[in-house]
């Protein structure tokens, strides 16, 4: 979903120059798009992050089917129309669409509620949360950059918000560094008031993972090769990367038909969202096999994070869970499934369960983890939103709206069976449908997660999560 929408050749009248990538449709708001309209520079920029095939500049997906819908002129197509689109595009290929990228936004400015905020009941975020559930897919959005200018949907529950990183100092192709435009520093200094709002209401963070985002070298419509930079680009690399292991998941149950470690589960949104957080990159540890340390803009690593030291905050303002790492949200994701009263729990896996309220469900490790690494673990559920369906047509139409429902109010631990003092890492956010710890562990032994349903939400009822975790044995 784009402001426009990148050429496709044939369609499109480009003179002599083929662009690097094939797009299965492409459309405008919830049609298909007329021949010479709605194309841009930016649209075809981040198609090619996501399937170029050009051997220089490849893409992350090449093999991926890309569907591409534009909104159009602003002055023309508000939030209801953007749901709209929103919606056709998750319908394509017979509503089996894996992930749907975003790297346009709105203002705040322009929403109809007036003073608005980022506190998730913006119509396009309401209905973004609301097509995550109805057609089981997962939204990437790039973060803002700058003052106020593409803030919603930033503010959802249900997808990722992707900030972006620049390249060290060396510039040696290593991105381990928070860039300073990106969504969600802490406000300070002159642009206070301004940065303030674009951050998200109350306590949750907006950031959800981070990914390179700098010194792109991609073509524009002429065939011409442009230095590119910004959230634009960052958050294709995290939806390329949901193809992928959407690809693997398929070949897994063609090949595991009669496997419980591979059913349709692995296809859930809740399921991607926590494998790529779970698997991403924050310090430099020979356990977690990981080779660099993430810094903010502030040059603090993780460990020097609110979100390291206090349970109610599961990711850090600026640099959500790390950064985004194909090769290793593959290993996360490639065990399979497993449940809590298996025998046999590896030390990286993932789960797709339910849970009742008041239930506390538990996952208890097999072999000892060792003294002196860290676990990472990784908790998500859905915010339920209801469509207001006045014509009860079950789709969205313009004039109708959303209703959000409350929060269930989820917990995740980790306990040390044979300690004094069972509860080693909690994280507990009471605002947020995430949960997420990056925890020392002190001493060798045998430990157990907990999920643990604390109440909230509607009227009493099961809740689906999706469960990950990457630990070091001994």
């Amino acid at each position: 979903m784009e402001m426009g929408r990148p050429v496709q050749y044939l369609w499109d009248k480009l003179g002599g120059w083929q662009p690097p990538y094939r797009l299965t449709g492409v459309f405008h708001l919830n049609q298909i798009s007329p021949r010479n309209r709605f194309f841009d520079d930016h649209a075809g920029m981040v198609a090619q992050a996501m399937v170029s095939r050009d051997k220089r500049y490849p893409g992350v997906a090449p093999e991926a089917r890309l569907y591409s819908t534009a909104m159009g002129p602003l002055s023309e197509n508000l939030q209801p129309q953007q749901c709209l689109a929103g919606q056709f595009v998750s319908r394509q290929d017979g509503s089996n669409i894996r992930a749907v990228n975003l790297s346009y936004g709105e203002s705040l400015e322009r929403d109809a509620r007036g003073d608005a905020q980022l506190d998730g009941n913006a119509l396009l975020t309401l209905c973004l949360d609301w097509l995550t559930q109805q057609q089981n897919l997962l939204f990437v959005v790039a973060g803002n950059q700058g003052t106020g200018g593409i803030a919603i949907p930033t503010d959802n529950y249900n997808g990722i918000t992707v900030a972006y990183t620049v390249q060290s100092a060396d510039r040696q192709g290593r991105y381990d560094r928070m860039a300073f435009t990106n969504l969600s520093r802490q406000p300070e200094g002159m642009g206070k008031r301004i940065v303030e709002r674009e951050i998200n209401q109350g306590r949750r963070q907006g950031v959800s993972l981070v990914a390179p985002g700098s010194d792109f070298y991609l073509y524009d419509m002429k065939g011409r090769v442009e230095w590119v930079s910004g959230s634009s680009f960052a958050s294709p690399l995290v939806t390329g990367t949901v193809a992928l292991l959407q690809e693997f998941g398929d070949r897994q149950l063609l090949v595991n038909t009669n496997s419980s470690r591979w059913n349709l589960d692995a296809r859930r949104p809740m399921v991607m969202k926590a494998v790529l957080l779970n698997s991403a990159v924050k310090i430099r540890n020979a356990g977690l096999g990981t080779n660099y340390t993430l810094y903010s803009s502030k040059k603090r690593d993780w460990l020097a994070t609110e979100a390291y030291r206090d349970p109610v905050l599961p990711l850090d303002l600026e640099m959500g869970a790390g950064q985004l790492n194909a090769r290793r949200a593959l290993e996360q994701f490639q065990s399979g499934a497993y449940g809590p009263g298996e025998n046999d729990l590896p030390a990286i896996a993932w789960d797709y369960g339910a849970i009742q309220p008041g239930q506390t469900i538990s996952y208890s490790l097999s072999k000892p983890l060792k003294g002196g690494e860290f676990a990472s673990v990784t908790l998500v559920w859905e915010r339920l939103v209801q469509l207001l369906d006045s014509n009860g047509n079950q789709q969205y139409d313009l004039g109708e709206s959303f209703q959000a429902q409350p929060l269930s109010n989820l917990d995740l631990f980790i306990t040390d069976q044979g300690g004094a003092t069972p509860v080693v890492c909690s994280s507990q956010s009471k605002v947020d449908n995430v949960e997420h710890f990056l925890c020392p562990i002190a001493s060798t032994g045998k430990y157990t997660i907990q999920v643990k349903h604390q109440g909230g939400g509607t009227a009493p009822r099961p809740e689906n999560y999706a469960l990950s975790w990457w630990t070091v044995t001994n």
